[in-house]
C-alpha cells in the first residue's frame, strides 16, 4: 500500500512472533526520504512500538527482533517521517503475531 510517498512496504513473509525476528522489506523511488522510523501498530489496543529509527531507505530491508507484544491479529507496519509520527510514507496490510 502505498501513500503519500513513493514508498511501498510489503507484508512480512515469515509467521510473526512475539521476541522473534522480523524482515521488513520495501521499495523506494525518486524523491523518497533518505530516512523514516518504522513502527509496528495495533489499533485494538492503541500500541505503537518505535522499532527502528533513522533507517536508511536505500537498504531495502531490515531484519530486527520484535519486543515482547501481546499475541495477536491485528498488527500493521508503518515507515513514517522522522521528525512527525503523523506523516506516514507507507504501510502493511495487517498482519497476525503468533506465540
Amino acid at each position: 500500500l502505498t501513500l503519500v510517498h513513493g514508498l511501498t512496504i510489503s507484508n512480512p513473509t515469515e509467521t510473526v512472533t512475539s521476541t522473534g525476528p522480523i524482515t521488513i522489506s520495501w521499495q523506494t523511488s525518486s524523491g523518497d526520504p533518505s530516512v523514516f522510523s518504522i513502527e509496528l501498530i495495533n489499533q485494538s489496543f492503541n500500541n505503537q512500538y518505535a522499532i527502528a529509527n533513522n533507517v536508511d531507505s536505500s537498504l531495502g530491508s531490515l531484519t530486527l527482533t520484535l519486543p515482547q507484544i501481546p499475541v495477536q491479529d491485528g498488527y500493521t507496519i508503518e515507515l513514517m517521517n522522522i521528525s512527525n509520527i503523523n506523516d506516514i510514507y507507507a504501510q502493511t496490510g495487517t498482519f497476525s503475531v503468533s506465540e
